[in-house]
């Protein structure tokens, strides 16, 4: 979600928007397997808790950020008081593939259905139109997904400090910042504290919402039974190294 927008730059209205989804519905009905469901930025499988072995995406879920028409609504009515006389009308961009635009399409539809106040509209473009509108923050909502570069919280979580180039959104947060920043640099040798670190930083993503996490994207393969020794990486591309038949 844009947060140069105005209506956006609202956490009451986000936070509506965040809780009107039903990602158990949108995983089961409209993506059907093709994506698990999640509430952290950090996908799960990427890293566990030194200490306890947890993963971290587990450990760092806030469940109050589930699915809730009562909710929702109750942070919609606060938006409203607080943007009084504004319009609220937002467009949500997506490609044109038929698998985003079904996926638009429901998440037009909860808004709308659990808001019906607001004015949800989607515009699908092609993705080479949808980037280029994406880095020119010339967009109110978008559609997108990320991949990390590592097996690590902070390949997901550093997209939103303030100096990051890829901070699409344009969220600040000084806390965040320096979350992040310590656990670069102080932390970095301390795993127990890098990893609060990283913790509280995707919670301050959660509670703050300039992303609403639908999902982590999963891809079903087969592997023939004959060949062993293939490494299944949470991020990245499948490692062939040491792959051999029986």
């Amino acid at each position: 979600m844009n947060q140069q927008n105005k209506l956006l730059q609202n956490l009451a209205l986000r936070k509506a928007l965040q809780l009107s989804i039903n990602r158990t519905e949108l995983s089961k009905r409209v993506l059907t397997g093709s994506e698990r469901q999640g509430q952290t930025f950090t996908p799960d499988g990427v890293a566990r808790n030194p200490k306890t072995a947890r993963d971290f995406a587990k450990d760092a879920s806030l469940s109050q950020n589930t699915f809730s028409a009562k909710q929702a609504q109750k942070f919609f009515r606060t938006a409203q008081k607080e943007l009084a006389g504004q319009q609220l009308k937002l467009t949500l961009l997506s490609d044109d593939d038929d698998q985003s635009k079904k996926e638009a399409q429901y998440i037009q539809s909860q808004l709308t259905t659990q808001l019906p106040a607001l004015k949800v509209t989607i515009k699908s473009e092609p993705k080479a139109a949808r980037v280029k509108a994406q880095l020119s923050q010339n967009y109110d909502m978008v559609l997108t997904s990320w991949g990390g570069d590592y097996g690590d919280p902070m390949s997901f979580l550093n997209l939103f400090t303030t100096t990051s180039g890829l901070n699409i959104v344009k969220y600040q947060n000084a806390a965040y910042d320096k979350l992040l920043a310590t656990a670069d640099n102080q932390h970095a040798d301390q795993p127990e504290q890098r990893y609060t670190d990283l913790k509280k930083a995707d919670g301050y993503l959660q509670r703050d919402a300039p992303v609403i996490v639908l999902g982590y994207k999963s891809l079903p393969t087969l592997q023939r039974a004959t060949v062993s020794g293939v490494i299944q990486n949470p991020v990245g591309t499948l490692d062939l190294k040491s792959v051999y038949k029986k």
